[in-house]
C-alpha cells in the first residue's frame, strides 16, 4: 500500500486543524468593525497576532512545503489530475478497506447535512444571525471530522 496514500488524510487532519487555529487567531487577534462600506479595526491583541502571524506565515507556507514535497516523490501516479490521493486502485483488499472508509464518510454526511438545514433554518427564524466567519469556521470543523472519519477507518481496516 502507498504510504502517502495511507497518511494523506493524517495530512489533511493536521492542515484542517493548523486552519481552525489561524482564523480563530485571526478573529480574535482584530476587534474590527464592518459598518455598511466602512471598515474600521478597533483593537488588536497582540498575543492572538502573534500567533496568526506565525501559523499564518510560518507554519502553513512549511506545511504546503512538505505536503507538495510528498506528494511529488511518494505519488507519481496522480500528479496532474483531479483524483484524490485517497483512492486506491492497487489491488482489491485496499479497494475494500477505503470502500468502507467513504462509506462511513458518506453516513456522515447524510446525517449532517439535514441537521445543519435545520439548524440554518431554525437559525435564520431566530433574532440571531450567521455571519460569513462563523459559516466559514463550521464547514473548516465539517472537512476536520470528515478526515478524522476517514483516516480512523483506514487505520481500523489496515491493521
Amino acid at each position: 500500500m502507498n504510504k502517502f496514500k495511507l497518511h494523506h488524510p493524517l495530512l489533511m487532519i493536521i492542515f484542517y486543524s493548523l486552519l481552525l487555529i489561524f482564523l480563530v487567531s485571526v478573529k480574535l487577534s482584530l476587534d474590527v468593525n464592518l459598518d455598511g462600506s466602512t471598515f474600521t479595526i478597533k483593537n488588536i491583541h497582540l498575543g492572538f497576532l502573534s500567533v496568526t502571524i506565525i501559523i499564518g506565515g510560518i507554519v502553513l507556507p512549511i506545511f504546503l512545503l512538505v505536503y507538495s514535497v510528498l506528494l511529488f516523490k511518494l505519488d507519481k501516479t496522480h500528479l496532474f489530475t483531479l483524483k484524490p490521493p485517497e483512492i486506491n486502485d492497487e489491488d482489491e483488499g485496499s479497494q475494500l478497506i477505503y470502500n468502507m472508509a467513504t462509506r462511513r464518510v458518506y453516513t456522515y454526511y447524510t446525517i449532517l447535512i439535514p441537521i445543519l438545514t435545520i439548524a440554518v433554518l431554525f437559525i435564520s427564524l431566530s433574532p440571531w444571525t450567521l455571519s460569513g466567519f462563523s459559516i466559514i469556521l463550521s464547514l473548516v470543523v465539517v472537512s476536520l471530522i470528515h478526515y478524522i472519519i476517514y483516516y480512523k477507518t483506514v487505520l481500523e481496516f489496515s491493521e
